[in-house]
């Protein structure tokens, strides 16, 4: 893996609590590696199926809280009532 998946995975793990990080880190990077396959299984470059793979799977918070079941929302419901 390059440094980009380095920082693609750092990306997530720092939006997980610091006792899920351990066993995330691993199942990240398999998900990173499986989508590169399927790429590399085209014939296309190592580097372009990375990048590939990492768009793929999208940003690194919506990922994290995927995996952390956190609700991501800028007004909570509490106050949705008084913006509208």
């Amino acid at each position: 893996m390059s440094t980009l998946t380095d920082r693609y995975v750092w990306g997530v793990l720092r939006a997980v609590p610091v006792a899920q990080r351990a066993d995330l880190e691993p199942e990240i990077r398999a998900l990173v590696a499986d989508a590169m396959e399927a790429r590399a299984g085209d014939g296309t470059d190592p580097a372009t199926a990375e990048r590939a793979a990492l768009v793929e799977l999208g940003d690194p918070d919506l990922l994290a809280s995927r995996y952390t079941d956190r609700t991501l929302y800028l007004i909570g419901p509490r106050w949705f009532p008084e913006w509208r």
